[in-house]
């Protein structure tokens, strides 16, 4: 999938996302976070308020309840799960740069 001429940034761990996170630029950032474990998430809710103006695509790592409540609270655009056919994430991940590429409103 190309990128829309965007720049991607990808991140392993925890101190990546915050440096990653602190050199965000408004406007032109789509975050794809595939979370491994509950603990990965918990961790990330550690963020959600520096993420909450990116438009965002959560794969999270269960699919029970507790998992997607605490995966709502970071305000995703879409949610997937490991494990499932991620044909979906790069429909969307690809609709929320082609707005960006032909500086759409941000509104998905």
């Amino acid at each position: 999938m190309a990128s829309a001429g965007l720049p991607l940034d990808a991140c392993r761990n925890q101190q990546e996302l915050t440096a990653a996170i602190s050199r965000l630029w408004s406007g032109e950032t789509v975050a794809v976070m595939a979370l491994s474990d509950q603990n990965d998430l918990k961790a990330t809710l550690n963020h959600r308020e520096l993420l909450a103006d990116l438009p965002l695509i959560v794969v999270l790592p269960a699919t029970d309840r507790e998992t997607v409540r605490l995966g709502y609270q970071l305000r995703p655009r879409f949610i997937n799960f490991q494990g499932n056919n991620f044909a979906e994430v790069t429909s969307v991940l690809e609709k929320l740069l082609t707005r960006f590429a032909n500086d759409l409103p941000r509104a998905f």
